[in-house]
């Protein structure tokens, strides 16, 4: 509950949440949500001249970015649907289901914006 009051204030604050604020032992989204996760995600059209192309993966029970010519990035789960990049940079993603259950976004919150990619598979 701490957490997210504290994640709900830095909302509201405009505060960025980094990784370091983050209790990993309490947080653990379930193997077959992070399955969900895992896929391949474009940019929306207005995004596409910001944006390349990313996949998500799932390797030892965390999910990472990965992006070509790029290492991959540890995502630290904030809920089950919030994440925080590993690397203190403040970026966020949150993912977004259809009403089935299927992912069907990912919100990018980065210093400079926020984007939308569509996952494809």
């Amino acid at each position: 509950m701490k957490l997210i009051k504290l994640f709900a204030l830095s909302l509201f604050f405009g505060q960025t949440m980094k990784a370091q604020d983050v209790d990993q032992r309490t947080l653990k989204p379930s193997q077959e949500l992070l399955v969900k996760y895992s896929g391949d995600y474009i940019p929306s059209d207005k995004d596409h001249n910001v944006l390349i192309p990313m996949s998500i993966v799932l390797n030892d029970g965390f999910l990472y970015r990965r992006l070509e010519n790029d290492m991959d990035r540890k995502l630290i789960p904030l809920n089950n649907k919030n994440f925080v990049y590993a690397d203190g940079s403040g970026r966020k993603m949150e993912f977004v289901f259809d009403t089935k259950g299927n992912v069907i976004h990912v919100i990018l919150s980065r210093p400079d914006g926020v984007y939308l990619l569509k996952k494809t598979k």
